[in-house]
């Protein structure tokens, strides 16, 4: 899967009882995708089982990264303005400081609530007031 092949589009206004979404789509093939998003068992991985994160790669744009929990393993990365993600971060923590995931392909889509978001530095730095950080949780 390629970089090139996802596209994100941000909605930090929630929507009716919706949450700060990140809308990612992909029009590459499919079969990785769908494999890279299911467990051992076939089964679609759930909000506990990703992580998500942003490395800046410059002062305006970074990768945005979801990844296995429990394997690291990356499920796939996209490249993505830090504008995007400041605002779904502010959104969230001006919300219930959880936001939305959705990833659309054809004819499938998979749906993560997520209340954690670390973004990093050009020099790989956790930047702890740009990362939307439950507080139950310790880094």
């Amino acid at each position: 899967m390629k970089r090139e092949h996802f596209s994100l589009t941000v909605a930090p206004e929630p929507e009716e009882s919706d949450r700060p979404t990140l809308h990612i789509a992909y029009d590459g093939p499919t079969a990785l995708l769908r494999e890279q998003l299911h467990n051992p068992e076939d089964e679609a991985l759930t909000d506990d089982e990703i992580d998500v994160a942003f490395r800046l790669q410059d002062d305006t744009r970074g990768v945005l990264s979801i990844a296995d929990r429990h394997t690291g393993a990356f499920v796939f990365e996209l490249e993505a303005d830090l504008d995007a993600i400041d605002r779904i971060v502010q959104a969230a923590e001006a919300d219930d400081e959880r936001y939305r995931i959705v990833i659309e392909t054809d004819g499938d889509a998979w749906t993560y609530d997520k209340e954690t978001l670390l973004v990093y530095g050009v020099d790989g730095q956790l930047l702890r007031t740009d990362s939307l950080i439950p507080g139950s949780v310790e880094l």
